[in-house]
């Protein structure tokens, strides 16, 4: 009798291990996550940028960027499509559709399905607290790469740049 009540408490207890831990092991970066501070994002991120907003379509929840530094993990061209996450989270003037050309952001954008994309978890207004910390002493200039809707982020890491490499060696 002891020994059926010691099992069912240890598949009891190991099940919920399993149901808590789950969503933390099936998790990606830091910037999948609930929102998270900045500088969880910001340490892990591939590829950092500041930019202003120039259009956001509320339909196809695409934002048009005008990218100014590139903090890290480039080439990144002048004017991006990404895809705007979470809109409803954004502040009003993004949620709105009308952002403000004026403000500047820091953008750390994650690849969703396919596309970059940047939500309130990976994009801050550069007064935000501790975003400031992580801009490096040099910054580059983004690169006219193909402006409008096909523009996009270039995939950084060294998954990327292999593929990169076979796809040359495979087209030349």
């Amino acid at each position: 009798m002891t020994g059926t009540v010691v099992r069912r408490l240890l598949v009891a207890a190991l099940t919920a291990c399993l149901l808590v831990g789950l969503p933390v092991v099936a998790a990606g970066p830091a910037a999948a996550l609930s929102c998270v501070g900045p500088s969880a994002v910001l340490r892990d991120a591939e590829q950092v940028f500041t930019a202003r907003f120039v259009s956001v379509d509320l339909v196809t929840d695409e934002a048009v960027v005008a990218v100014e530094d590139v903090w890290w993990g480039g080439p990144v061209d002048d004017t991006l499509t990404l895809v705007l996450g979470l809109p409803g989270w954004w502040d009003g003037a993004v949620a709105s559709g009308d952002p403000d050309p004026e403000r500047l952001w820091v953008m750390a954008p994650v690849m969703e399905r396919g596309r970059p994309s940047v939500n309130p978890c990976t994009a801050w207004s550069s007064e935000t607290p501790g975003v400031g910390r992580f801009e490096p002493a040099t910054v580059t200039a983004p690169v006219a790469l193909g402006t409008g809707p096909g523009s996009s982020v270039e995939p950084t890491g060294w998954w990327h740049s292999v593929i990169r490499r076979l796809l040359g060696l495979l087209s030349g």
